[in-house]
């Protein structure tokens, strides 16, 4: 690669894009942050959002760089969807080089510098996956209608069906649940019912807060809850662990609160993330991309 070359890149998610721009010897030029970028929910809107975020960490870097200089790698939500992320490839870019990988396996390299590991993220939803031999494994991450257990989403939603519970008189008021009915000014099922029907995960995600603070303060309801979510996070590492212990960086918005209580046997195998996902981007794309796209050598 000749030392003009650049490299940008993405972490792109429900919430936000980022980019980075580095030259041929890893030096990060410019940054910049976009708009959602989840290729599922919105293809038109992650397309705007990528673009945006490339011409912003250009424009930050003082450089003039022309589009067709640049090779682009973006680490997306919903690329795991084979026909979506096939569909969203295919687009006319106006880079010299563009592809995209899953935002999970984007942050699996960055975070393990393209060595074999686990990563396991947690924040609004959650999700794993293990790198090994060159080959990703991956587990969860199917939503909040049908998974996410652990997320910030999933304890919002469970500590909202323990309040039901207990306005029901199925089982005893917890601080936990007098929060809960507290957070929304409701006195019985059918306004807390009200208040809730249109959440999405994001919205059952900032109740998430609620049932640490119940827990730090002794709750026995949310103790409970959480205990769950933790046993759920220390079982994905297990089970991708049978072989052989790997290096774990679990990331996200609830990372940090979770492991005290996971494991102690996963407690050893966590890691600090040497790199973000943008970095893993760009690891992808000099690493597989590139290589892909070379010309074969000329015969002699």
């Amino acid at each position: 690669m000749s030392p003009c070359e650049y490299f940008i890149g993405i972490d792109g998610g429900g919430t936000q894009c980022r980019a980075q721009l580095e030259d041929s010897d890893g030096y990060v030029l410019g940054t910049a942050t976009s708009g959602p970028a989840n290729i599922v929910s919105n293809k038109v809107q992650a397309t705007q959002s990528i673009l945006m975020a490339v011409n912003g960490a250009v424009e930050s870097s003082g450089l003039s760089i022309a589009p067709n200089e640049l090779h682009v790698a973006a680490g997306l939500a919903g690329a795991n969807v084979a026909a979506a992320k096939t569909t969203f490839d295919a687009q006319h870019w106006p880079f010299r080089t563009f592809g995209t990988l899953s935002d999970l396996h984007a942050a699996c390299l960055g975070a393990h510098k393209g060595e074999d590991g686990i990563l396991v993220i947690c924040g609004t939803g959650s999700a794993a996956t293990c790198y090994r031999e060159a080959g990703f494994s991956d587990k969860g991450g199917y939503g909040l209608t049908l998974g996410d257990n652990g997320s910030g989403a999933w304890l919002g939603v469970e500590a909202v069906r323990h309040t039901l519970l207990c306005i029901d008189a199925l089982t005893s008021h917890s601080l936990l649940s007098r929060n809960i009915m507290t957070h929304f000014g409701v006195v019985d099922g059918v306004d807390m019912v009200e208040k809730t029907m249109h959440f999405c995960a994001s919205d059952f995600g900032k109740l998430s807060p609620l049932v640490f603070a119940a827990f730090n303060e002794g709750c026995e309801a949310a103790a409970s809850i959480l205990h769950l979510g933790a046993g759920y996070l220390s079982q994905l590492i297990r089970s991708m662990s049978q072989d052989r212990p790997l290096p774990v960086a679990l990331v996200g918005g609830l990372a940090e609160s979770y492991q005290p209580l996971l494991g102690k046997d996963i407690s050893k195998q966590l890691c600090v993330p040497a790199h973000n996902a943008q970095k893993g981007a760009i690891h992808y794309l000099k690493e597989t991309l590139l290589k892909r796209n070379a010309e074969p050598p000329l015969k002699t």
